[in-house]
């Protein structure tokens, strides 16, 4: 779970009297919402009881995450598989703009290694050459997809 806290009414000390906070879960276990929201909130329970605050949950929205297409994932392998890339599966329960694409034909997602496996931080890095490869593989799946494979095929880059 990420999480960005707002301040508001800042009192003496520092101390602040009221804090906005937005929550979004990524869990591969998205089909579990229910579980989830219940154990955030019991957690919320106990830090209101040791801090002697006060905590308001409000559920805004919740829109279901887009699961991948098996025959976009299918193709997605066989691109990377024709530029000599390994691939693996990843059970994402993404949300991102997925969501939204999911509504309208089916989707799937290309994610690339970042160094030491972070993700979602500041500490994010990802090497140039890994990004070209997944822009490739993207490349590739759309000629698939679109029934183009004949279509010269780039080389992954190794720089």
């Amino acid at each position: 779970m990420a999480a960005l806290c707002q301040t508001h009414e800042i009192a003496a000390l520092c101390r602040p009297t009221r804090i906005l906070s937005a929550a979004l879960n990524r869990r591969s276990g998205f089909h579990l919402p229910g579980a989830q929201s219940f154990r955030q909130k019991k957690r919320a329970q106990e830090i209101a009881k040791e801090t002697g605050t006060e905590i308001i949950i409000h559920k805004v929205e919740h829109d279901p995450p887009a699961v991948a297409a098996p025959e976009i994932q299918e193709k997605i392998e066989a691109a990377a598989a024709q530029l000599g890339l390994q691939t693996m599966r990843s059970p994402s329960g993404v949300g991102h703009d997925a969501q939204m694409m999911a509504k309208v034909g089916p989707i799937g997602m290309i994610f690339v290694p970042s160094v030491d496996g972070i993700r979602h931080s500041p500490k994010e890095f990802t090497r140039w050459r890994d990004c070209a490869n997944g822009a490739n593989v993207l490349l590739q799946t759309i000629l698939l997809v679109d029934g183009l494979s004949n279509v010269r095929i780039c080389r992954p880059v190794s720089v």
